[in-house]
């Protein structure tokens, strides 16, 4: 939480970012997702399948067996996988700020003076950005420009080269 509030990421989106790269059977997950919380029943066991979490209107928590992030391997369990807590996904009706004045439908020029250049994907070469939050657990604020906005585990060596502009 520390390396979020110099980032001035407070309240609740700080706490639903803290549980990233957690696995559902820490007790700050279970507390914060069970009954205490937000009230919805966490899978404690998953096959290759992911889920995601509804908490409230355009936010949700994407639990899976692989986070696809190194730092996070899979955990086997007789029947199946260790869930992690990968992914917080921001969507427009989500009534978090979301971190550091972004919104849906930026334009691009506005985008590159707040984060810098996108990286490139795929031969179509979508822009994207992917900025760094909590570098020493592999958290990243993840932005496409026509889609979602994502605060999730992600191990990409470019991703940590990159130094965010705040």
């Amino acid at each position: 939480m520390e390396a979020l509030e110099r980032l001035e990421i407070t309240g609740e989106l700080a706490r639903l970012i803290s549980l990233i790269g957690r696995s559902v059977e820490d007790p700050e997950v279970t507390r914060a997702l069970g009954e205490q919380g937000y009230g919805v029943e966490v899978p404690t066991v998953l096959g290759e399948d992911s889920d995601w979490l509804t908490l409230d209107r355009g936010t949700d928590l994407l639990v899976s067996g692989d986070a696809q992030c190194r730092k996070y391997p899979r955990r086997r369990r007789e029947d199946g996988f260790v869930p992690w807590v990968s992914t917080l996904h921001l969507g427009r009706l989500t009534r978090l700020t979301i971190p550091f004045g972004l919104s849906y439908d930026m334009p691009t020029e506005q985008l590159e003076e707040l984060m810098g250049p996108p990286s490139r994907f795929g031969s179509r070469s979508y822009p994207r950005w992917h900025v760094p939050l909590i570098r020493s657990r592999a958290v990243v604020l993840s932005y496409y420009p026509s889609g979602p906005i994502y605060i999730q585990a992600k191990w990409d060596p470019e991703t940590y080269a990159r130094v965010p502009s705040w």
